[in-house]
């Protein structure tokens, strides 16, 4: 499965450039939004990438807030 990054780019982020950030990718999407964060720490960006719906009993490509809605209804 090949997720989109589409707003995980350095047009995007450029603002928050010297700011740490957390990115929270969809599930089964860890490693490229990794490979990616790496890339834009290589040009000064503080990105950790969260494996947090990695390790949870979601459905591939949820998203935090697939998450959420699903968990608000329990």
């Amino acid at each position: 499965m090949v997720l989109a990054l589409k707003g995980f780019k350095y047009e995007y982020l450029a603002p928050l450039k010297g700011t740490a950030m957390i990115a929270f990718p969809d599930k089964e999407g860890y490693v490229q939004w990794q490979k990616t964060a790496e890339i834009l720490n290589e040009k000064g960006f503080e990105i950790e990438v969260s494996k947090l719906l990695e390790n949870k009993e979601y459905d591939d490509g949820w998203d935090l807030v697939d998450v959420l809605n699903y968990e608000s209804k329990k």
